[in-house]
């Protein structure tokens, strides 16, 4: 029922919607459905609500279920996750489709969604609609040797779509570009379309975006004992983790972060957290100061307020560990600072 209603939204609306669906996950490749019909199982890992309307029971007001749908139901979502979209021909056409210099997948989710939001347009998602996506154990594509796909398609987005706030993005791989294609066809759709601008998108559709312009610090933090910088990823598969110590590489990548001016050490959503002991990890920002809570101090020095202690490398330059702070050189290190002036500047 639910996609009936939604069906004239997408076909006439002047500023069209894009519906999106929830997407569960799968790392799995066996499927097995249920005797009773009353859904599916997916080996074991999560299950998708598939039950099949019983004809004569439970119906609904068709009134009473459009208002639930779209006023209780309906969430606006800034981004979308790959390409499990809900979108006419005529509007997808009419926005250019996808941009045909980007290779293979990586990057195209966001530049839609970007283009979504800026040309007239909203991403719904749509809690009704379930997708199972199940990845593949190998890619059925192959990519040039030494071409970063994902690298090279987001630079077309940040190119086109982003405005001043690509420098964001590039300040973290140093500004190696790379050949990222021709994008002149690409910003004559955006004249065409008379888009917003990408600082509309972030004030209007995503306030709660960190903007790394507000960083106190940022780049690399290199140890003044050791030519040894600060090294993690920083995605749900690393939270909780020790963070360590690794080479300089001065390519950015794990080894960038930002001070915010909350005092959050962080890259995207994830923050140094010091709980006790010796170990810093990595967790979700939370906002609320306490173990994420960190200063760069003017004798070069990095402080914990909750536990007045400093970060502090080993004697072998290889683990980061907490120490009483002492001044030594193992508990120096070079940030660039922003000045007052808004200008990052080396120490």
């Amino acid at each position: 029922m639910w996609d009936v209603v939604l069906l004239p939204t997408v076909e006439f609306d002047a500023c069209i919607p894009v519906f999106l669906p929830i997407v569960s996950v799968l790392f799995v490749v066996y499927i097995r459905q249920s005797a009773t019909g009353e859904g599916m199982k997916l080996a074991g890992f999560s299950a998708l609500s598939l039950v099949a309307a019983d004809d004569g029971k439970d119906r609904v007001d068709m009134a009473h279920f459009i208002k639930v749908l779209f006023v209780v139901y309906i969430r606006q979502s800034p981004t979308m996750a790959r390409g499990l979209f809900s979108i006419s021909r005529e509007y997808f056409t009419k926005l250019g489709t996808y941009d045909p210099g980007m290779d293979i997948w990586g990057g195209e989710n966001l530049e839609l969604s970007f283009r979504v939001w800026m040309c007239c347009g909203t991403l719904e998602i749509i809690p009704c609609s379930h997708v199972g996506h199940i990845f593949r154990k190998r890619s059925l594509f192959k990519c040039r040797t030494g071409v970063n796909v994902v690298k090279k398609n987001s630079i077309r987005l940040a190119e086109v779509w982003m405005d001043e706030y690509k420098n964001y993005y590039y300040e973290r791989f140093n500004y190696d570009l790379g050949d990222y294609g021709d994008v002149t066809d690409r910003k004559k759709l955006r004249e065409r379309l008379q888009c917003h601008s990408f600082d509309w998108f972030v004030k209007n559709v995503y306030p709660d975006l960190f903007v790394p312009g507000e960083a106190i610090a940022s780049g690399e933090i290199r140890s003044k004992a050791k030519p040894m910088c600060i090294d993690s990823a920083v995605d749900n598969h690393n939270y909780h983790k020790p963070v360590n110590m690794w080479p300089c590489h001065n390519q950015g990548g794990n080894q960038y972060w930002m001070l915010s001016k909350n005092g959050e050490i962080r890259r995207d959503d994830g923050c140094l957290d010091y709980s006790g002991g010796e170990s810093v990890i990595v967790y979700p920002c939370h906002g609320q100061k306490g173990n994420q809570e960190w200063q760069y101090r003017e004798d070069n020095s990095i402080y914990h307020a909750n536990t007045q202690k400093c970060m502090e490398t080993s004697v072998d330059g290889q683990k980061l560990t907490m120490k009483t702070c002492t001044g030594i050189d193992r508990q120096i290190w070079t940030w660039k600072r922003k000045s007052p002036s808004g200008i990052i500047r080396n120490n």
